[in-house]
């Protein structure tokens, strides 16, 4: 009887420890989309604010920057969403 709830106990300790591992995990994910959807917002802040330019040219340069820039961006977090074990880079 003792074995049995010692057991159970145990089990009990195993499921809570397993449950706050993926509460920690859940955690992680929502504070790194928090702050990419920060970044994302200001981002888009930043680029309805453009500096004034004295020639056309250099503001279509400018336009064309941003976005190759934002692309760029967007690549790069689409890349950190993939999981790639570490085994499969080498």
């Amino acid at each position: 009887m003792a074995e049995r709830l010692e057991e159970l106990i145990t089990e009990v300790q195993d499921s809570r420890r397993a449950m706050e591992d993926q509460i920690k995990g859940i955690e992680k994910e929502l504070k790194k989309s928090k702050e990419e959807v920060a970044q994302s917002v200001a981002l888009k802040v930043k680029r309805s604010m453009p500096p004034e330019f004295r020639r056309k040219g250099n503001k279509k340069q400018f336009k064309f920057n941003e976005e190759v820039a934002e692309k760029i961006q967007q690549a790069a977090a689409g890349l950190k969403a993939i999981d790639v074990p570490a085994d499969a880079a080498a």
